[in-house]
């Protein structure tokens, strides 16, 4: 796995002979490279919608709070509900996740645009499928387990989507496939991709609570909901607590309307304990049992 910035994919797009590379395709949405820039528990939402910016398909913001970016504003779309919305209201999703590959090719009809599921059982063929969906300007919506970083889990990993966009084969026969999650790019090969997929666990049933956590940000509050799992929540702000001290920011949790608590002061003071932190969710999710080895496994969406 290799993590590249846009401009090296472009690099290796204008000067093949320089990275010794025979053959690359890449698509674009309106010129430039697709964007994946995942907001909480929507992978799946954020790969289908960076498919449809290379088709072109103005459809509807991922977010609902994208309404408000100039790019939604100046193509002068009426405003309705986002995917994730869309996702919730018609019963695909709880949080803005999508639990395979079949839910995800329904909430793009529902939204107008047709997509097909492809399946494969091998690198071999994950390779075929993809870089035939590419060479006729499809790109893949990819269910897979990964770490923190969005590239594949070898082993253990919780359920990702990415968006497969590109290939290149190099001079001695290596293959390799352009992804893109968490607003970076990856290259990686088919046997990464492949293991990925089928390192897939099934999501055993549990409860998820979200909250609302601010920075101080030139002596502003920023903030956004997030959602976590019930039995994780402690470990996680106490690990967000630490990072928050250690780079000196102050950092509090509230409502949507605005932080209401502190979680850490800078130079010390009364605070809320993360053993505390259940007090301030705001909303419960009660998540049933998801079998991704049914649902996704061996399974992609080709858009």
């Amino acid at each position: 796995m290799l993590l590249l910035s846009g401009n090296a994919i472009y690099e290796r797009i204008q000067n093949p002979g320089q990275f010794k590379i025979k053959e690359i395709k890449v698509l674009r949405a309106g010129g430039k490279l697709p964007r994946n820039d995942q907001v909480g528990g929507t992978c799946g939402i954020y790969a289908l919608d960076a498919a449809f910016q290379i088709k072109g398909k103005i459809v509807a913001p991922p977010r609902k709070k994208e309404w408000r970016s100039g790019y939604w504003q100046s193509e002068s779309i009426p405003t309705g509900p986002s995917i994730r919305r869309k996702a919730k209201e018609d019963g695909f999703s709880l949080i803005g996740e999508i639990s395979g590959a079949r839910d995800l090719m329904a909430l793009a009809a529902s939204l107008g645009v047709k997509v097909d599921i492809a399946e494969f059982n091998s690198p071999d063929s994950l390779w075929t499928l993809v870089r035939t969906a590419i060479d006729r300007g499809s790109s893949v919506a990819f269910p897979y387990a990964s770490d923190d970083t969005g590239a594949p889990a070898i082993s253990k990993g919780a359920a990702h989507w990415c968006l497969l966009f590109g290939y290149s084969v190099d001079a001695f026969g290596n293959r390799s496939i352009f992804s893109t999650t968490y607003g970076k790019y990856h290259v990686l090969r088919p046997f990464e991709l492949f293991k990925g997929n089928q390192s897939l666990q099934d999501f055993e049933s549990q409860t998820w609570v979200k909250f609302y956590f601010f920075e101080s940000v030139d002596s502003e509050w920023r903030g956004q909901g997030e959602w976590m799992p019930e039995v994780e929540a402690e470990k996680i702000v106490s690990d967000y607590v630490e990072q928050a001290k250690k780079f000196g920011i102050l950092y509090g949790v509230g409502k949507k309307s605005g932080v209401t608590d502190l979680l850490n002061k800078p130079r010390g003071g009364s605070v809320v304990s993360p053993k505390k932190i259940l007090d301030f969710k705001t909303d419960a999710a009660n998540f049933a049992r998801i079998q991704y080895s049914v649902r996704a496994k061996g399974q992609c969406v080709v858009v």
